[in-house]
């Protein structure tokens, strides 16, 4: 409801701009009131969303602090990849597995199977200990020689024996839904939400 609410209101101060603009340009046919107009209709645009920031996203009061220092660096020769290449390629490494939405790192998981359904869209993952991702939306997916991570997607599912919890790029936010509670994340643009690192394993 609140998201119609900003949405209408966003667009309400768009249309008092344009409105605006209209009735100059009716009144005063000329080239500089056509300039004017422009930068009213962009005006109006950026107070649009702005309006839309202030009545939705500032509303939202449950937050979930994105936990960056608990993810690997990332390595500097990442390599993007299609979701059909890598799950056709994908090693079965034993590594760490870290995801927004839950605190502690699971170490020594070892991945068993990754399939990608075009059909659908979507990437599915599992790992030893009874722990399996599903994401939809996932255009391309980070590699490295000693670890793999997911950026932007549509939607992640997460399960194991224990959790579960979902992952959704809503707008410009990310929505992290949790044992029946809808948090927005802050995170930074450019930082993952899911890793997988096997630098430190034994294998």
């Amino acid at each position: 409801m609140k998201k119609l609410t900003a949405i209408f209101l966003a667009l309400l101060v768009v249309f008092v701009f344009a409105l605006i603009g209209w009735f100059l340009y009716k009144n005063y046919p000329t080239t500089p009131v056509l300039i004017i107009n422009l930068f009213l209709i962009m005006t109006g645009v950026l107070l649009g969303y702005t309006v839309y920031n202030k009545v939705y996203i500032d509303s939202i009061t449950n937050y979930y602090e994105y936990q960056g220092n608990r993810f690997p660096e990332p390595e500097m020769a990442l390599i993007y990849a299609v979701p059909d290449d890598f799950c056709n390629k994908i090693e079965y490494n034993t590594g760490s597995i870290n995801i927004v939405g839950i605190n502690e790192i699971i170490d020594n998981v070892k991945v068993t199977k990754a399939t990608y359904n075009k059909l659908i869209d979507e990437v599915e993952i599992s790992f030893s200990k009874g722990i399996n991702i599903k994401v939809k939306g996932l255009n391309t997916i980070a590699v490295g020689d000693e670890q793999f991570m997911f950026y932007g997607f549509k939607e992640m599912n997460f399960k194991s024996k224990d959790q579960q919890l979902k992952l959704i790029w809503d707008d410009s936010h990310l929505a992290l839904e949790k044992d029946g509670i809808v948090y927005t994340v802050r995170i930074s643009d450019g930082e993952p939400t899911f890793a997988f690192d096997w630098s430190e394993s034994i294998d």
